[in-house]
């Protein structure tokens, strides 16, 4: 009964890790991507900005343009800025590609790690309570062989004193020494 008592309790601790495990990964999954998503929500309204300040002095610089110098500065300066305007989307647009690869990366490499350790954990944490279990099953056994021999070897010395007390008995006493003696040693 003992022993199936503790099968239980070890069946009840490894479940119970299994579920720190599987909460532990899904709150790291669910952070990571939290994190993947405001990283990227950052950098496309940073791109956005880049984008609209760009716009804005480009028309300004159109519309200056235009006004001082004239039709042809203007063709050749709209062209310019279109191609600068043009540089700098696919230079953020790359950047944004390549930081959102090396976030993936990144989730992945810690989900992986995180899954490995609370793995050799869980492991660790149920091998120390098994040696424990077997332990503690080992001592209780050996207590009670040891009981049970103390308590034989009790009964037989009582029952032979009793024995030599019964013939060595004194009819002339009440309470006669070597019972006295016997029941002396018992109780001590």
């Amino acid at each position: 009964m003992v022993i199936y008592k503790l099968v239980l309790n070890v069946q009840s601790i490894n479940n119970f890790l299994e579920v720190v495990v599987v909460v532990v990964v899904v709150v790291v999954v669910v952070v990571v991507v939290v994190v993947v998503v405001v990283v990227v929500v950052v950098v496309v309204v940073v791109v956005v900005v880049v984008v609209v300040v760009v716009v804005v002095v480009v028309v300004v610089v159109v519309v200056v343009v235009v006004v001082v110098v004239g039709v042809v500065v203007v063709a050749v300066v709209v062209v310019v800025v279109v191609v600068v305007v043009v540089v700098v989307v696919v230079v953020v647009v790359v950047v944004v590609v390549v930081v959102v690869v090396v976030v993936v990366v990144v989730v992945v490499v810690v989900v992986v790690v995180v899954v490995v350790v609370v793995g050799v954990v869980v492991v660790a944490v149920v091998v120390v309570v098994v040696v424990v279990v077997v332990v503690v099953v080992v001592v209780v056994v050996v207590v009670v062989v040891v009981v049970v021999i103390v308590a034989a070897d009790l009964e037989v010395t009582i029952v032979a004193l009793l024995l030599q007390a019964r013939v060595k008995f004194n009819t002339k006493t009440k309470t006669p020494a070597l019972i006295q003696r016997v029941w002396t040693r018992c109780i001590t």
